[in-house]
């Protein structure tokens, strides 16, 4: 029977290997899974999300960018709407770099990055986030041996090829909202929220059409 699958997750500091899970999830046509409680990112306990900052405020100390890219690869995955067959699915390629500013180190850096709920019902795991071990801090920049740490995570979304027009759009409207990031050094929390077009670039997204004046709301509230 065809399977959906929780892609791989990692955590890279520019060479150097953090973190990396696949979790499997069930049989197609099965019950989904509770979801698991999540252990290895810092996503839990967070302030609402109207507390985070836009990333420009952090500028003086951090830069952080993100990049979802949609590739020209497809593999056999659910129908959305008749499990019990497959159909064609995209991957779908999150990652978030972070890099210090002002010619200092960051100290002790964990990132824990929540993608926006508008996906929730694209992604068959329902898992929307990913991040860097949160019990393996780690130093970059200047003096450090790492420059920058880039998280990532790779996941699944239907091929347009088997979505309506308006599933099409909904679905790259999804994509094109924020994410939300805990990022901590020197033993602090920063909270920051990441705006599409502004600290979050795309590539790939024509392939679902442009969206139109409606679609999922922009917060994650």
């Amino acid at each position: 029977m065809p399977r959906t699958r929780r892609r791989t997750s990692a955590a890279l500091a520019w060479g150097l290997f953090l973190a990396a899970i696949t979790l499997s999830a069930p049989a197609c046509g099965a019950r989904p899974p509770e979801p698991e409680p999540v252990t290895l990112y810092d996503v839990e306990g967070w302030p609402p999300f109207d507390r985070f900052l836009p990333a420009a405020e952090l500028a003086g100390d951090v830069r952080v960018t993100a990049r979802v890219t949609v590739r020209p690869v497809t593999r056999p995955g659910p129908d959305p709407r008749n499990p019990s067959r497959q159909v064609p699915w995209r991957d779908v390629h999150f990652e978030v770099r972070i890099e210090p500013a002002g010619g200092r180190a960051l100290r002790g850096v964990v990132a824990g990055v929540r993608l926006n709920a508008a996906l929730a019902p694209w992604i068959p795991s329902g898992l929307l986030v990913f991040g860097s071990d949160r019990h393996a801090p780690l130093d970059v920049g200047p003096g450090t041996e790492s420059p920058g740490l880039l998280v990532s995570r790779v996941t699944g979304v239907p091929d347009p090829s088997v979505l309506s027009g308006e599933e099409r759009r909904a679905l790259r409207a999804a994509l094109q909202t924020p994410m939300w990031l805990k990022l901590t050094w020197d033993g602090y929390p920063r909270y920051i929220r990441l705006e599409p077009g502004e600290d979050i670039q795309y590539q790939g997204l024509e392939v679902f059409g442009e969206t139109g004046a409606s679609g999922p709301g922009a917060g994650n509230r």
